[in-house]
This record gives structure tokens, C-alpha cells and sequence, in this order.
């Protein structure tokens, strides 16, 4: 499929094509049901935090799920040490978080699991 596109794209020029060769829609409008329990077993491990939803680029697997009616999160609860700058150590040659986030976010995710199979 060939789309012509009515943007200017950098210095490649104005007379440009772009040929799809594959297209995986997103998921629709997100379903937000989860995030009150979310919030509600952070709030109930770190009394005083305040969780916010985080949106991320990129691009998991969990696309694929909405197509079958199930609703993925991205639930990375990790307290973090003053200046420590997640963003530049995720996915880099040196990824690494604390010992205590991997554990503190281990507990919250079985917290989850554990009220969600009730």
C-alpha cells in the first residue's frame, strides 16, 4: 500500500512515498479498571506515595493482547534512590535498579496477582 503523505520529512525533500509493509493497530480507548487496586496496594506498601500513571514510548507485546479483549499494564511499582536517573539506565548497557526497588516491586506485582485471583 503506498500513502502519500502531505508532510515535509528533513532534508530528504518533498517528493517522498512511504510504502506500508505492515501495520498492527493499537489498542483502542485503555480500560483504567485496574488502576484504583493499582494505586491502592502502592498506597497501602509506601504509605505517602503518590502513584501516577506514566506513559512510556515504545512498544511491548501487550499490543497484541487488546486484540483478544484484554487489557495489559505496565506496572513497574520501584521506589528509587534520590537522582537516580532510570531513564538513562533502562534498557542501556548498564541497565540496573537497587536491590530493594526489584524487591519492593516484587511484593506489590504479588500483591496484585494475589487480589485479582479472588
Amino acid at each position: 500500500m503506498w500513502l502519500p503523505l502531505p508532510i515535509r520529512i528533513g532534508s530528504i525533500g518533498n517528493d517522498v512515498e512511504l510504502e506500508v509493509l505492515h501495520y498492527c493497530e493499537g489498542p483502542g480507548k485503555p480500560d483504567m479498571g485496574l488502576y484504583p487496586s493499582l494505586v491502592s496496594i502502592l498506597q497501602e506498601t509506601d504509605p505517602g506515595c503518590v502513584p501516577i500513571p506514566l506513559l512510556m514510548s515504545g512498544v511491548t507485546d501487550g499490543r497484541f493482547f487488546s486484540r483478544l479483549g484484554i487489557q495489559a499494564y505496565g506496572f513497574l511499582p520501584m521506589p528509587l534512590p534520590q537522582g537516580f536517573d532510570f531513564t538513562r539506565t533502562i534498557h542501556a548497557a548498564d541497565e540496573r535498579i537497587p536491590v530493594a526497588a526489584i524487591e519492593f516491586g516484587t511484593n506489590a506485582i504479588y500483591n496484585v496477582l494475589s487480589r485479582f485471583g479472588r
